[in-house]
């Protein structure tokens, strides 16, 4: 008997996504067939418009995962490690290193609260967001990473919680910062504990450790040490027996396949107690968060591959072969696994309501037109992939520690070494325009932040400085960490220093200049989160004045592009670490400050006068013609011209008075009647910015009229036109409106 086999059919691949938003609810996103629809709806799922997907009950995950794999082969469901993500620290954190099992046990000695176990002498000088960081570390083992952004006092957090747990110094303590912030820890672990101590001095317990040759005092209580020097006497480390570590900056770990990862990150996990710091743990990619979460986690993520298939967006490579991990997938979820249980992360607009605002004005200036063509030849012969490379630097290794060697393997070292020339050329094309803008900014401020990246740019900074006999200080890769910390307070106490002159490998993190308000970049850098690091050397507790960063970007050089890439990687920072898009917000708005020189003060008042006779002359034809036309006229004319009445102020009043009085040359906004100024997007500096015989140009596009109002344009033109007629007869105007 012949029997006839029946197939069955493939299931359908569904591409449904799930993700874990709270203890009790999960999302579902693609969904597009009504009677998948029907079956979440059967589940009381609510739609949200916000995540364009559906809400549901956690208890309903397993079931409705059975329904639907009858029907489909579904994917991305949610991964086991992420539930136990949800749940807390219990008594014994069980894992493993190298194939070898480890064991941290935890009891109820280990739960602390700061009312409980940290002096009133201390509690009196904490802000309420610090106490609720440090109860954070101790309600979670104080195994945590305090992401608070920087300036907002996370230093004083980590201390605190070190010595709840460390019983006045009975057990040791290990800080591993960056090389330049170890005598600034030094200083701060013994003014703060002075103050815990009722000031019992602690100095001949903490060892600054210098070399790797050096040998750890017996009395040694708190031993700091960089990342670069523990890498290499990590086995001298291990028999010191700390019992709670610091990691400052711990960004430095991102890439877990470097020496400097590959020694200090089993090291971390195996303490009982552990403290993350960074402002900016995620500096571009989920991709860059795994080292941190692997280290407060050992037990829940044991590999990257579980983590990078979940939140990564892995895709096949077009520079190597194997997978590019360098996306980013279910924010949502990862979000809300580190700020369960692991990260605590606040802002400072959310924390420090007395802080002085912070904006970002991007000013572009035009370049040297023989370094601008240096750069557009280059850029013509330099091959696209090379160019994407650079821009979205590959998960590798030799890439992140050796990229000269790396595009030398198959990528062209000599397309590399042209884009870096490139890089150095856009700093340069600029630089007499940037020294033009820290002039006349000087004139209005008393003290300035200087950033660049090349010492070339550097150099030409401070001989600028020098030719004007002004005082200043200089921060970069050469100065001694205990020179730098004698430069900062020279900056910060003496007024007749007007400069800081930083770079930003050596001075964008670590140090405090309050004194200054006012922050030039002189150059760009590839990463948003050292921009915002150096930013915050200013805008952070104990400023007392706004602080405005200024971005001059270069006309025909990489700035445009490197500013783009910016605002990619802020988007998918602010989406992991904040749980919202984000962008670098830049004020495109302002005119410079520089703009207030008493000559184009007077230029701008005769220009009012010019725009005042034009509407005074205007509002008089328009009374004239309405007392010609007949009574039965329809309404909306009379509408119609009061619209344009409003458009025309908005024109008419584009200069005001700013906060210091000075003047400020305002863009008008055609869409918005309600607000009669609102700032320009974009400056635009000509070479010989500020001298007042030149132009200052303002943009605007005729494209941002919709529908709705064309029909007050006729109104709206002619007087314009007929105004800016007259500017251009005059030979000193400085403000013109361009077709």
């Amino acid at each position: 008997m012949i029997t006839k086999q029946i197939q069955k059919e493939p299931k359908v691949q569904k591409n449904i996504n799930f993700q874990i938003i709270h203890d009790d609810y999960f999302l579902v996103q693609r969904v597009f067939n009504d009677e998948d629809k029907q079956i979440l709806k059967n589940f009381e799922a609510n739609y949200d418009n916000i995540n364009k997907g559906y809400v549901l009950q956690i208890k309903f995950y397993t079931n409705l995962i059975e329904i639907l794999t009858r029907k489909y082969q579904v994917v991305n469901q949610i991964p086991y490690f992420v539930f136990s993500a949800l749940q807390p620290i219990q008594k014994c954190l069980n894992f493993n290193i190298e194939n070898q099992n480890k064991q941290i046990y935890y009891d109820q000695n280990d739960i602390k609260t700061p009312e409980n176990d940290l002096p009133q002498s201390i509690l009196k000088q904490l802000f309420n967001y610090q106490k609720e960081g440090i109860r954070f570390g101790m309600m979670n083992k104080c195994r945590i990473l305090i992401a608070d952004e920087m300036g907002v006092g996370k230093t004083i957090q980590a201390i605190c919680l070190a010595f709840a747990y460390l019983k006045n110094l009975s057990k040791k303590m290990i800080v591993i910062c960056p090389s330049s912030l170890k005598f600034y820890w030094k200083q701060e672990i013994n003014k703060w504990y002075r103050v815990i101590l009722n000031g019992r001095q602690v100095s001949q317990f903490i060892q600054v450790f210098q070399a790797s040759n050096d040998q750890i005092e017996q009395q040694t209580k708190i031993l700091i040490c960089s990342y670069d020097i523990i890498q290499s006497a990590i086995n001298k480390i291990e028999k010191y027996n700390a019992f709670l570590g610091i990691a400052d900056e711990a960004h430095y770990l991102k890439n877990p396949d470097t020496k400097r990862s590959k020694a200090i990150i089993p090291y971390l996990k195996q303490l009982k107690h552990v403290i993350l710091l960074t402002g900016t743990p995620a500096f571009a990619k989920p991709q860059e968060m795994y080292s941190l979460v692997s280290i407060l986690r050992p037990d829940v993520f044991t590999n990257f591959l579980d983590y990078g298939k979940r939140y990564c967006n892995p895709k096949k490579s077009n520079f190597h072969n194997g997978l590019d991990y360098s996306g980013s997938s279910n924010e949502l979820e990862l979000h809300y696994l580190l700020t369960r249980y692991m990260m605590i992360r606040r802002l400072k607009k959310d924390v420090l309501n007395e802080l002085p605002d912070k904006k970002r004005k991007k000013i572009k200036v035009s370049t040297d037109s023989s370094i601008q063509s240096q750069i557009a030849q280059i850029l013509k012969k330099v091959k696209d992939k090379t160019l994407q490379i650079l821009m979205n630097p590959p998960p590798n290794q030799q890439f992140q520690n050796e990229p000269d060697s790396y595009f030398n393997g198959n990528h062209g070292s000599s397309q590399f070494q042209s884009l870096k020339t490139c890089y150095m050329l856009s700093g340069l094309a600029k630089q007499q325009q940037v020294l033009n803008y820290l002039e006349e900014l000087l004139k209005s401020v008393d003290k300035v932040i200087v950033f660049a990246e090349h010492i070339q740019i550097l150099d030409n900074i401070e001989k600028f400085a020098n030719d004007r006999k002004k005082k200043y200080i200089r921060i970069d890769g050469s100065v001694r960490d205990e020179e730098k910390s004698i430069r900062v307070q020279s900056f910060e106490n003496n007024k007749n220093i007007s400069i800081a002159i930083l770079s930003f490998g050596a001075a964008s993190l670590g140090i405090t200049l309050t004194s200054a308000s006012n922050i030039l970049f002189a150059e760009m850098h590839w990463t948003p989160a050292i921009m915002e690091q150096a930013e915050d050397r200013a805008h952070r507790i104990g400023q007392k004045n706004p602080v405005t960063c200024h971005y001059l970007i270069g006309e025909g050089t990489l700035d445009n592009m490197l500013y783009k890439k910016i605002l990619e990687k802020q988007q998918i920072v602010g989406a992991i670490l904040d749980g919202k898009t984000v962008n670098l917000k830049f004020d495109e708005t302002d005119t410079p400050n520089q703009m207030n020189s008493n000559t184009i003060n007077q230029q701008s008042h005769n220009q009012e006068q010019q725009f005042q006779q034009l509407k005074q002359q205007k509002q008089t034809n328009m009374t004239n013609n309405q007392g010609k036309t007949c009574s039965n006229k329809s309404k909306n004319q009379d509408e119609k011209k009061q619209q344009g009445g409003l458009i025309q102020q908005s024109i008419l009043n584009y200069c005001h008075q700013n906060a210091t009085g000075k003047n400020k040359l305002e863009k008008v906004n055609f869409l918005n009647m309600k607000e009669q100024i609102i700032p320009c997007e974009e400056i635009e500096i000509k070479e010989d910015f500020p001298v007042k015989e030149k132009n200052f140009i303002q943009k605007r596009s005729r494209k941002q009229f919709d529908k709705e109002n064309k029909h007050i344009q006729e109104e709206l033109y002619r007087p314009e036109k007929q105004l800016k007629n007259k500017l251009l007869s005059n030979k000193q105007q400085n403000f013109i409106i361009i077709d």
